[in-house]
C-alpha cells in the first residue's frame, strides 16, 4: 500500500513538472521566434512533442523550434535555421569551431615551448653550479632562448 502511495504521488509530481517543463520550452521557443522575427506567435497555437529524454518540439506554421530545458537549440522559421545546436547561426557556430582550433593550436605551441624553456634553465642552472663557468654567456643564452619561446 505505502509502494502505491508513493509511486502515485512521484507520478503526480512528475506530471506537474513536465507540465511546467513544457510550459517553459514553449515561452522559450515563442521568446526566440519573437527575437529574430519581431512577430509573437501564439502560445496557444502551437503544436507541442514534449520529449523527456530527447529535444522537446514546438511547431507553429513555418516554424519549427527544438528546445529542451527551456533553452532553445534548433530553429527554423520559413525554411532557414536561425539557430544551429544552440548558436544563434551556422556562421557563429563554425567560427566558434575555427577559433577553437586555433586556440588549441596556440595553446599546444605554448606548452612545447614552455617545457623547452624548462629543460634550458635546467641546463643553465647545472651550468651554473660547476665552478669557474662563464655566468654571463650562461644567462645571455638563456635569455636569448627566452626571447625566441616568447616572439620577441
Amino acid at each position: 500500500m505505502k509502494l502505491l502511495i508513493i509511486v502515485s504521488a512521484g507520478l503526480i509530481f512528475f506530471s506537474q513538472a513536465a507540465s511546467a517543463d513544457d510550459a517553459e520550452n514553449i515561452s522559450a521557443c515563442v521568446a526566440a521566434v519573437k527575437e529574430r522575427t519581431g512577430e509573437e506567435p501564439d502560445m496557444f497555437d502551437a503544436a507541442y512533442e514534449g520529449n523527456v529524454f530527447d529535444l522537446s518540439v514546438v511547431e507553429w506554421p513555418g516554424v519549427r523550434c527544438e528546445v529542451k530545458f527551456g533553452e532553445v537549440v534548433n530553429l527554423t522559421i520559413a525554411g532557414r535555421q536561425e539557430m544551429a545546436s544552440g548558436w544563434p547561426s551556422q556562421e557563429a557556430m563554425s567560427l566558434y569551431e575555427q577559433l577553437e582550433a586555433e586556440t588549441t593550436r596556440a595553446q599546444n605551441t605554448l606548452t612545447s615551448r614552455s617545457d623547452l624553456l624548462g629543460g634550458e634553465l635546467a641546463k643553465a642552472e647545472e651550468a651554473l653550479r660547476i665552478y669557474g663557468t662563464d655566468d654571463d654567456a650562461i644567462a645571455s643564452e638563456l635569455r636569448a632562448n627566452i626571447g625566441r619561446a616568447l616572439g620577441d
